[in-house]
């Protein structure tokens, strides 16, 4: 719990706000028993598709943490990331692809789902790029 409310304080969210009963934390912890990186994501069924410029420097640069519309066209789900944050001094080694790897192992018992059935909720820029690396794909679902 002091993980996510962490998380949640350097996401800028209510650190105070009690999970979702639904919800499923994991966290990544270094070599130093320090808390690296936090998933909070749950089982979803539906997500939208959303299309995503390959860089920063596109047009929706500017689009900094302003909701987003998807689509009203729905697609088949499995998981939804809330939210996903690594300690800024271990970004880019793998940690946050590492969480979600680990999230689409435990939470269906007995089944790894594709990681282009991930969906994400409200990504930030830098969430819009990752999750278009992580599905290796232009268009990311969104819930």
């Amino acid at each position: 719990r002091a993980a996510v409310r962490r998380a949640d304080e350097e996401l800028g969210l209510d650190a105070d706000a009690a999970p979702a009963a639904d919800e499923t934390a994991f966290v990544y912890v270094g070599a130093a028993n320090q808390i690296l990186g936090v998933l909070v994501c749950e089982r979803v069924e539906t997500a939208s598709m959303l299309l995503v410029p390959r860089s920063r420097n596109e047009e929706w640069a500017a689009e900094t943490h302003t909701a987003l519309s998807p689509r009203k066209h729905f697609e088949w789900s499995m998981c939804g990331v809330s939210r996903i944050w690594v300690t800024p001094n271990a970004r880019h080694q793998g940690i946050a692809t590492r969480l979600i790897d680990a999230a689409r192992s435990c939470l269906v018992y007995g089944f790894v789902f594709p990681r282009e059935r991930v969906a994400f909720s409200q990504p930030t820029i830098d969430g819009k790029l990752f999750a278009a690396k992580y599905t290796n794909s232009s268009r990311i679902m969104v819930y």
